[in-house]
């Protein structure tokens, strides 16, 4: 019997589980420790007594400023950088073997460990970090949502049944910060899917596509359709890995991708974008300068390629890559390198929109630059590796 599938509102960089349960969640009691000194060496051990070591006790998120938090460490500003969690779970049998995810909104950074084993970090350095070490800075997206998902890869294996820590120091940029804030989630699933790599193809089919995530069983392999229509071929790689065979499709455009197996699915919205080889890119006449209404135009699909060798670098360093001229004046896109940067910029209706990358390029070497636009999103690509990407729509007249 087939069961419920689990949508996810995403088209680029997506990262979804199904009949997710959350473990570690709202109402959770956390202790915590002020990081005025290092915390005790095995702070983030099952064994440690935290309560015997006179911890204080709340829920999440802890933090002061932003009127954000439930947990509130009035004292922190100008005394102390980093404040140390923990708190201990049950993970139920039923639960045993399935992929875990930690979601977290955070500002500034922090780490987080399974039974002393770090599992996730983001903006600072160390093994473990100082307690007076800063964070790189960090605002929160969304009050209500998470910054980052991260998948337990690590800890996948060693959150059998049981009784488990969960411990996380977060860390402020500096002293006198106006704000401190950390939430976070432990949620387990059969499995995740974090992504699709190419995420399009031509409607002929038949290319092999890579579906990233985790807890993939290759002893239950997935029924995997694009638009409706079921792969004829599906790989269980790896627990983290899929490897698909797209088929035909009627036309091109965006299709839903659904990923099932006998504990459920998921529907990844628009997550495959069908494309027509023949129809897109920029068609050139004669010579090295082309207009949008003589040699094609910007609102389908295609990629732009150069090679380009800087002559000089630092913060003037300022040309155009590519350009295309509309077709009443006045430029329609251009791709240019700015000091440090690479930018695509566009003017749909005569007003500029713009897709930046950081891309230091080395002066006096060839390197291939690529742009490719779709209207599922825009590319930016240096030397191969994707510096830059959007789920913006391209509009042009």
């Amino acid at each position: 019997m087939r069961r419920a599938l689990l949508t996810l509102g995403v088209v680029l960089g997506f990262s979804g589980w199904l009949e997710a349960q959350v473990v570690v969640g709202p109402g959770h009691v956390f202790h915590y420790l002020r990081g005025y000194a290092p915390p005790p060496l095995d702070w983030n051990l099952l064994e440690f007594d935290p309560a015997a070591a006179g911890w204080d006790s709340g829920s999440l998120g802890i933090g002061y400023g932003d009127d954000d938090d439930v947990t509130i460490l009035d004292d922190m500003p100008g005394n102390y950088l980093s404040v140390y969690l923990r708190t201990e779970l049950e993970v139920p049998g039923v639960l045993e073997g399935f992929a875990w995810v930690l979601r977290a909104r955070y500002d500034d950074g922090f780490v987080a460990y399974i039974d002393g084993q770090e599992v996730a970090r983001a903006g600072l350095a160390g093994t473990p970090p100082a307690f007076d070490e800063g964070a790189q800075d960090h605002e929160i997206t969304s009050p209500a949502g998470f910054d980052d998902s991260f998948p337990l890869l690590a800890a996948t294996g060693i959150l059998s049944e049981g009784a488990h820590v969960l411990a996380v120091q977060v860390h402020n940029s500096t002293l006198d910060s106006s704000d401190l804030s950390f939430y976070a989630e432990l949620v387990a699933a059969p499995f995740i899917v974090s992504g699709i790599e190419p995420d399009r193809g031509p409607i002929e089919g038949g290319n092999t596509v890579s579906i990233h995530g985790q807890g993939f069983d290759d002893a239950d392999p997935p029924l995997v359709t694009f638009g409706g229509t079921a792969s004829g071929s599906v790989a269980v790689e790896s627990v983290a890995l899929l490897s698909v065979v797209v088929p035909p499709a009627s036309g091109p455009g965006p299709v839903d991708v659904e990923i099932e197996d006998s504990r459920g699915g998921v529907i990844l919205p628009g997550g495959y974008y069908y494309i027509v080889p023949g129809r897109s890119g920029l068609l050139f006449e004669q010579g090295d300068s082309a207009t949008a209404a003589a040699g094609g135009d910007l609102a389908g699909e295609g990629t732009i390629e150069v090679w380009i060798r800087p002559e000089q670098g630092g913060f003037f360093t300022r040309w155009a890559v590519f350009a295309v001229e509309a077709a009443g004046g006045g430029d329609l896109f251009t791709l240019e390198y700015r000091s440090t940067q690479l930018r695509a910029r566009y003017f749909p209706g005569g007003e500029e929109d713009r897709l930046t990358a950081g891309a230091d390029l080395p002066v006096q070497n060839w390197h291939h630059i690529a742009f490719t636009y779709s209207p599922a999103g825009r590319r930016v690509y240096a030397n191969g590796q994707l510096l830059a990407s959007d789920d913006h729509f391209m509009q042009l007249p």
